[in-house]
């Protein structure tokens, strides 16, 4: 499968998870800042490395008026998480450096490695040249138990024992915890549990945060991409 292949049968994944698990997907879209604003929204993941983490964002957030930041998944107004008159939550990539705050109410979260998948936060971000974010306020809540569902795309990247990972389009990995619960679907039936899965598929999750973790309540399979 070429390149352009893959990203239309992603896109195609994408269609059928909104139009398939419309339940999943009751909230309108947050805007993104134009300059500089507020997003609310779950923390996703952490890269230390990269000095970035991503936030899926929710309603509440501040700035920018109908301006989108639509460069590297980081907001797409009219991008390609619109199908069937619903969009996906945008998954944002902010970047911290030395001066960005660190806040939360215990005191606990005073720098990036604090931060955990499933917490809360309100981020006060800043967007460069080039399109990227970078944080200047992250105030951090507690971690999300209350079963707050998120949804994300991308390519199964490694397989573990009861758990998998994904490769975001925005080149965030992802790691879910599956169990008996969790409901595995493809067009063609070729999957209908985990032992199916195979590395590079393209797959679609809805997954629930609990104590900080990401567990897979819906995953929509479509073929292993080739390289």
């Amino acid at each position: 499968m070429s390149g352009k292949s893959g990203k239309v049968l992603l896109l195609v994944l994408i269609a059928a998870m909104l139009s398939t698990m419309a339940a999943y997907a009751e909230e309108e879209p947050p805007r993104a800042p134009h300059s500089r604003g507020r997003i609310r929204g779950v923390v996703m993941a952490v890269d230390l490395s990269a000095s970035t983490f991503s936030l899926q964002a929710g309603k509440g957030s501040e700035g920018g008026g109908h301006d989108q930041v639509g460069q590297h998944g980081q907001g797409g107004g009219d991008g390609e998480g619109e199908r069937g008159g619903r969009r996906a939550k945008p998954l944002l990539i902010l970047r911290v450096n030395e001066a960005t705050v660190f806040e939360s109410a215990n005191g606990s979260v005073k720098g990036l490695a604090d931060l955990k998948a499933g917490m809360k936060a309100l981020v006060t971000a800043e967007r460069l040249e080039g399109g990227q974010l970078l944080a200047k306020q992250v105030v951090v809540g507690k971690a999300d138990r209350s079963g707050k569902k998120v949804r994300a795309v991308g390519q199964v990247a490694s397989l573990g024992q009861g758990t998998f990972s994904i490769t975001t389009p925005e080149g965030e990995t992802l790691s879910f915890l599956v169990d008996g619960t969790t409901v595995f679907k493809s067009k063609d039936g070729s999957v209908d549990a985990f032992e199916d899965l195979k590395v590079g598929m393209l797959v679609a999750v809805v997954a629930k945060t609990e104590a900080g973790q990401l567990r897979a309540m819906a995953v929509l399979a479509g073929a292993a991409e080739e390289r």
